[in-house]
């Protein structure tokens, strides 16, 4: 009898809780100057990609994250049309920026290995993004790149890993400081924020730090099974509320591109919060 071959995540905020997943088999495995780089082919989710042991994504319900990052602040801001993207070089948030028709978009990721391990085995995320004229690939420190450039962006997408590694210093005020003075006036900011249940006081945190710098900061939900449930987004902005009615109409721009899991409904939805999490980051 062959014997069964299983991945193990141990969670970050919660080291007394663990995911497992079935595998078929191991694709690839590399050790970057970064981070370690994984691709495994699971039975429930099909083929996933890790980092640093923690999972990033998985063919099964990577629409539940990339598309939840994304459409929320596209179809709300009047006219995207300058993008920056911090992480995100498996491409999939690429992917649903270029259902707009915006200008540009720039991806700064620090490690390239992600961009190109995810090309060859990820493709329906990745190619089609990376070979488009109007985005620009930065391999750079994103709190750097923020910093020390001069360009303002519509909306910047914090498509990042957990907050360890090369991802902990992209939830640093400092951080946080430079990127809201990158944006235009009516500027958005978005950021994967963890596990509500997992890491509150980081949630908490988080969003006491943006209302520092921003006038409307919201908090909104999808659902993610391959990260353990329940996962957070954070809104802000200093214009732009995202559930203004007259906010949504745009989506018409997107209706025909084959989303599987954002629509005008599930945008009203996700921002009405379960009690305990409202009143955490009230």
């Amino acid at each position: 009898m062959a014997k069964e071959l299983w991945y193990t995540e141990k969670g970050v905020f919660s080291p007394g809780f663990q995911l497992n997943f079935k595998i078929k088999e191991s694709l690839h495995k590399e050790q970057t100057p970064y981070q370690l780089i994984e691709v495994i082919d699971t039975y429930t989710f099909g083929k996933m990609l890790l980092l640093d042991g923690l999972v990033m994504l998985t063919e099964l319900d990577e629409c539940a994250y990339h598309e939840m990052l994304v459409h929320p602040a596209m179809v709300t801001h009047p006219d995207p049309q300058n993008i920056l993207v911090i992480g995100g070089g498996d491409g999939g948030t690429i992917r649903e920026i270029l259902k707009y028709p915006i200008k540009k978009v720039t991806l700064v990721d620090i490690d390239k290995r992600v961009i190109e391990v995810s090309q060859e085995y990820f493709p329906e995320l990745s190619k089609g993004g990376f070979l488009d004229p109007r985005v620009e690939v930065v391999n750079a420190d994103g709190t750097q790149y923020v910093k020390e450039q001069n360009e303002k962006f519509d909306i910047i997408f914090i498509d990042s890993t957990d907050p360890t590694g090369p991802g902990a210093v992209l939830v640093e005020s400092d951080f946080l400081k430079d990127g809201a003075a990158n944006l235009v006036e009516d500027g958005i900011w978005v950021a994967q924020s963890e596990s509500p249940f997992f890491a509150p006081e980081f949630l908490k945190t988080y969003t006491n730090n943006l209302k520092k710098l921003f006038k409307i900061v919201k908090v909104y939900l999808t659902e993610v099974p391959s990260y353990g449930g329940v996962w957070a987004f954070t809104f802000a902005s200093n214009k732009i509320d995202p559930l203004a009615p007259k906010r949504t109409a745009p989506f018409h721009r997107i209706l025909r591109t084959g989303l599987k899991y954002y629509n005008p409904e599930t945008h009203q939805a996700c921002f009405t919060l379960p009690e305990y999490l409202r009143t955490l980051i009230t």
